[in-house]
């Protein structure tokens, strides 16, 4: 009687434990012929071959930020924005560190040297105007610094370096001097 049981209890054992590795294998085939990947590089006309972040927006564009400047993909072809010292709507810095979006439709994006700078996709993606934030040394209302590594999305805080300095307002920085 006693092996009945032991037999019982590892048929059901086997059972238990066989079940998710079946079901997590018809979910993978199931996924796997649905999905596709295509790697982009720079013979696709990405600007550089490190890319620090990605972001999606709500009209499908996928932005790219690297080294040499901030780039849009649209599904077919990339689109550069970079620092033109001509052009006072440019970014600010070529490189561009971290994105996020705000309620807004702002793309908040830090540079490592230029700050933070600001686009308002809910404009124009075509060629949208950035507005600069950048530190001043001699205004309190700056930034405490124009490397920004990280941008995180409460009521956007900023990591500059290591401090972290809060910017309240979502598109509209009350107090915070920009160019």
């Amino acid at each position: 009687m006693a092996f009945f049981f032991q037999l019982a209890y590892t048929l059901m054992l086997f059972l238990v434990l066989s079940t998710p590795l079946q079901a997590g294998e018809i979910q993978e085939q199931h996924f796997s012929s649905h999905l596709r990947f295509e790697q982009l590089t720079t013979d696709d006309g990405l600007s550089y071959p490190n890319v620090y972040h990605i972001f999606q927006d709500s009209r499908g564009f996928m932005w790219f930020s690297t080294k040499y400047g901030l780039n849009r993909y649209d599904g077919m072809a990339f689109t550069l924005y970079t620092h033109e010292p001509d052009n006072p709507n440019s970014l600010s810095h070529n490189t561009v560190t971290m994105m996020v979006k705000d309620k807004q439709g702002f793309l908040w994006i830090g540079t490592y040297g230029g700050g933070l700078n600001s686009l308002d996709l809910s404009v124009s993606t075509d060629a949208p105007e950035a507005q600069h934030y950048f530190h001043q040394e001699d205004n309190a209302n700056s930034l405490s610094h124009s490397r920004i590594r990280s941008i995180y999305r409460d009521n956007i805080s900023v990591v500059l370096e290591h401090r972290v300095q809060d910017l309240a307002g979502f598109g509209n920085l009350p107090g915070l001097s920009h160019n």
